[in-house]
């Protein structure tokens, strides 16, 4: 710093993939507190692949016509100083994101931080792909510090939740049991069973657009539930369910 010149202030670009409803706390607040505290000027490019085809019905989109909407908005925003690209899950990696980061490296070299908002045990396979190209990786849901050629670049972090949103509002638990959350890979049985055997189990929520609940929506759910599932996947992983069922002072069930 030269004496008496005040440093310039940062830009910092959020890319972020909004196909499967990742509008959850605290993904939807970083870019405007970053921008009210004055350290930084912000950029936001969303791109959601619902809006971007007519294909409502596949299950996975093909991500073409995101990155190509990525590209093409990333030439009519300033050059920022930091660029944070926030993928839909830590899957979309083996869907076109890798290439997407790196065809944004390409178009804007500036350092590049990788925000994993899912993140489940085989996180250095994942990393892998990306460490040519991104500077560092934030892990939201896994306390526990990556290994080998991820560790020297990623930092986990506690999925923090906001107290306002999620709390026990005192009204009827009028929900046996609840489960919030994508229906994939070993909870298919777990869930299937069950419900054969007539537990009153309400499922919601979750990845996909369609079973995506708003916040409020979300955490009210909790409020009104007795007892809340958490079906973590194999491996070193901390749901957010955890806070945000006994936040809202739900029995949780681990």
């Amino acid at each position: 710093r030269t004496a008496g010149v005040r440093p310039q202030t940062p830009h910092v670009l959020f890319v972020r993939d909004t196909s499967f409803g990742q509008h959850r706390p605290p993904l939807e607040g970083i870019p405007a507190t970053l921008a009210a505290t004055g350290l930084a000027t912000v950029d936001v490019i969303e791109a959601n692949v619902y809006e971007l085809t007519t294909d409502y019905e596949v299950e996975r989109p093909p991500m073409d016509r995101v990155v190509d909407y990525v590209i093409e908005r990333l030439t009519h925003v300033p050059i920022p100083d930091l660029m944070v690209v926030i993928p839909i899950d830590s899957d979309a990696v083996g869907c076109r994101f890798g290439e997407m980061v790196t065809r944004c490296k390409t178009v804007r070299p500036v350092p590049t931080v990788v925000i994993f908002t899912d993140m489940v045990g085989n996180n250095d396979l994942r990393v892998g792909k990306l460490f040519p190209t991104v500077d560092y990786f934030l892990v939201i849901d896994l306390p526990v510090h990556p290994t080998g050629m991820a560790a020297s670049r990623s930092i986990p972090l506690w999925t923090p939740y906001d107290p306002a949103v999620f709390y026990d509002a005192g009204v009827v638990r009028d929900l046996p049991v609840v489960f919030l959350g994508t229906i994939v890979g070993e909870r298919v049985g777990t869930i299937r069973y069950l419900q054969s055997q007539g537990v009153p189990l309400l499922t919601a929520g979750g990845g996909r657009a369609r079973s995506w609940l708003a916040v409020a929506d979300y955490a009210r759910c909790y409020q009104r539930a007795q007892m809340a599932l958490n079906l973590p996947f194999p491996g070193y992983q901390l749901k957010g369910h955890v806070f945000e069922s006994t936040l809202c002072g739900a029995l949780l069930i681990d």
